[in-house]
Parts: structure tokens; C-alpha cells; sequence
């Protein structure tokens, strides 16, 4: 009986360690003086094909204010699908200023995948939430 706790227990921790569905990586490049890019690079790791890929990015003082906020559609249902282990990259400029701190984050607004109705939304901590 022991022995059959023990392997219970032992399998629901290496289980519940999962990988995150979405990977996001943001990055920041100084065009010239006046310039500056983001990039945002979302990498599919959930095993489902994606139908719908929206997000926002948002542009943050070094205080955490919100300065700006942008929508971002990586993928819609017209174009082609996003599969797994496939990336979207999107880009933005936004005016350089060299007194400000510049600092970005981007939040997954929807998801829809392939032959689903639902709609969800997705952060690294709480994982896929249904909106719709």
C-alpha cells in the first residue's frame, strides 16, 4: 500500500511539471536616434494547431505606468496556421527616446485553435483560460 503511494505521488509530480504551451520572447533594437523596434517572436509548443493568435504589447515606464499599448494579430483565421513547434514574428516601432527606461510586455488576448469553437486566453503562470 505504501509502495503504491509512493508511485502515485512520485508520477503526479513529474506530471504536473509541464512545459508552457506558448514561448514569448520581446526584444528591443535601436534603429537610429529617433527609432526603436520591437519584435515579439511566439513560439507554439502546445501540440495544437492555432487558428487565432492575438495579443498586446505594452509599453511600460520604469515605475511600471503604462505608456502605450498596441494590438498585435499574429495569426488569423484567413491565413495560415500556426502548428506546433512553428513561430510568428510581428514587429513594432515606437519613438526612441533616450531619457526614458524603455520596457515592453506582451499578453496573449486570444487563442483559438483548429476545430474548436472555444476561445482562451493564456499567461505562463495561470496557463489557458476560457474567455468564450
Amino acid at each position: 500500500m505504501k509502495f503504491l503511494l509512493i508511485v502515485f505521488f512520485i508520477t503526479n509530480i513529474i506530471f504536473s511539471q509541464q512545459n508552457p504551451l506558448f514561448e514569448i520572447d520581446t526584444r528591443m533594437r535601436v534603429v537610429n536616434d529617433k527609432t526603436l523596434y520591437v519584435v515579439i517572436q511566439i513560439d507554439n509548443k502546445s501540440g495544437r494547431r492555432v487558428s487565432q493568435l492575438k495579443g498586446f504589447l505594452t509599453e511600460l515606464n520604469n515605475k511600471g505606468d503604462i505608456i502605450s499599448e498596441k494590438k498585435i494579430i499574429h495569426v488569423n483565421n484567413k491565413g495560415p496556421l500556426l502548428t506546433t513547434n512553428q513561430s510568428t514574428i510581428r514587429a513594432l516601432t515606437f519613438p526612441f527616446k533616450k531619457n526614458l527606461d524603455h520596457r515592453f510586455r506582451y499578453n496573449i488576448s486570444k487563442i483559438v485553435f483548429q476545430n474548436d469553437s472555444r476561445e482562451f486566453i493564456w499567461t505562463k503562470n495561470d496557463g489557458l483560460i476560457r474567455i468564450n
